[in-house]
């Protein structure tokens, strides 16, 4: 499975800087296909600082799975 944004189909890459619903941004870190349901993303929360990280459902950056 490849991990993709909606808007565009184009394929995620890590070290991508993402932008979620708010409008806040992350820097994609690494991601896992979903076992069921829609798989989570781990981000670097700000550019900026590389110490701080979490982890999101990729619907909330705009991304989704696709085979």
């Amino acid at each position: 499975m490849k991990l993709i944004y909606e808007n565009t189909g184009k394929e995620v890459q890590k070290g991508d800087v993402l932008t979620d619903f708010r409008g806040d941004k992350a820097i994609a870190d690494y991601w896992r296909e979903p076992a069921h349901g829609n798989g989570k993303i781990t981000v670097k929360n700000n550019p900026d600082d590389t110490t701080s990280s979490g982890e999101y459902y990729v619907s909330v950056f705009g991304l989704k799975w696709v085979d």
